[in-house]
């Protein structure tokens, strides 16, 4: 495994990738995630879905045997007609919820689970999900970056399922992350079905492609690191920067400048 030192910028639409069509279902109790956003070394964000409220929505987590637990909140309740272009077909409904795990030990694992309320006895699962906070330092970093997973699910999911035998610390996704990005039902067969296996337990942060979009989508489904649809951050010996193919004003090239000065 080669260190990189350096800058990795990530902006949208190369690279290749896409997997398994489904339809969004609405009989599972959750129907999107958990997945893991807005990582750092001390905090991480959960984020799911549901086609019903849960209250309250609560995440319990544990590195060893005491268990801990942040109230969620919800974050957006979306509506959308199945059909957009029937204004007499079905508008259905989903509830996408999100807490923030705060005061974490840094590369430390955690299991956790979603509960719609607290049970009167905390008892860990047989099958918790898991995640692995970043450490303060690193000498090395793996992570994976790939794109333009959109439209052909079956592809995603045949490139993601490479993912897990590589142990990346957080994948960073290029963007056209789906077709159409204002589409809301296009986000769970295009890009959370075929990511199922690996959102769970490693961050995926993304770039705005040109698919995606005005934003709205993506601010609903991804806790941005700096709640806009451009950022960077440190891992190890590496600074990343992340911008949004659509943001190309001055107000953008002075924070980039400002920031590449920083690091």
């Amino acid at each position: 495994m080669r260190r990189c030192t350096g800058v990795f910028f990530c902006v949208a639409g190369v690279l290749l990738a896409t997997a398994f069509v489904a339809t969004l279902s609405t009989s599972a109790a959750i129907t999107k995630g958990p997945y893991i956003q807005n990582p750092s070394p001390t905090a991480v964000t959960i984020q799911w879905e549901t086609d019903e409220p849960g209250s309250p929505p609560t995440v319990f987590f544990a590195a060893e045997e005491t268990i801990q637990h942040a109230a969620g909140h919800l974050h957006e309740k979306v509506e959308y007609r199945q059909d957009p272009g029937d204004e007499n077909s079905p508008v259905l409904t989903f509830y996408l919820y999100r807490a923030r795990l705060t005061d974490l030990q840094p590369g430390t694992s955690y299991r956790y689970w979603v509960k719609d309320c607290l049970p009167g006895r905390l008892v860990i699962p047989p099958d918790p999900k898991r995640l692995t906070t970043w450490p303060e330092k690193a000498e090395r970093v793996t992570f994976i970056a790939y794109g333009d997973s959109r439209s052909h699910p079956d592809r995603h999911r045949a490139v993601a399922e490479h993912f897990n035998k590589h142990s990346p610390a957080f994948v960073l996704h290029t963007g056209d992350c789906v077709a159409n990005g204002a589409a809301y039902d296009q986000w769970g067969p295009q890009f959370f079905e075929p990511l199922a296996d690996v959102i769970d337990h490693v961050p995926v942060l993304i770039a705005r492609g040109n698919h995606e979009g005005g934003a709205e989508n993506v601010l609903r489904l991804f806790d941005m690191p700096e709640g806009r649809t451009w950022f960077s951050f440190d891992y190890g010996p590496v600074h990343f920067v992340v911008l949004d193919y659509g943001k190309e004003d001055e107000g953008v090239l002075a924070w980039l400048e400002k920031d590449l000065a920083a690091s």
